[in-house]
């Protein structure tokens, strides 16, 4: 049920469940803000940048809310160092110059590009990647 929910398959699943942190000794306090950042991170990627990895290619699929003018963070992809960027109804990729990468595939839906180390794609949106939220009522 939970996968149906989060769109997560059964390999998903498996590999999260495989991968273990060992206890370090923290206290409750810091395992909380922990969970809570990692959350964070999670709707910042997946939900605000539409994060999803479909054969071998990073998709986005944004939906910024429409009190938020755009966003930026640093990712990783299969060893690659990305800054994404989200402004207007832009999507810019840049692959850090000096980094030692893997090329990658990664782009919106009906636009993928490879990229390598140094390169910058920019990607037009659609207008429907701002959340405006619930319709006003009459």
């Amino acid at each position: 049920m939970a996968g149906a929910l989060t769109g997560q398959d059964g390999a998903d699943r498996r590999q999260r469940r495989e991968c273990r942190v060992p206890h370090q000794g923290g206290t409750t306090k810091e395992g909380i803000h922990l969970g809570v950042m990692a959350g964070t991170l999670d709707v910042v990627q997946r939900y605000y940048a539409g994060t999803h990895i479909r054969d071998g290619v990073l998709y986005f699929d944004p939906r910024l809310p429409s009190g938020l003018g755009g966003l930026s963070f640093p990712m990783r992809f299969r060893e690659t160092p990305i800054v994404v960027t989200l402004s207007g109804s832009r999507l810019t990729l840049t692959v850090h110059p000096e980094a030692v990468s893997h090329p990658i595939r990664a782009g919106v839906p009906d636009d993928v590009r490879e990229l390598r180390q140094g390169d910058q794609a920019v990607f037009e949106l659609s207008r429907g990647a701002v959340d405006n939220g619930p319709a006003a009522a009459d």
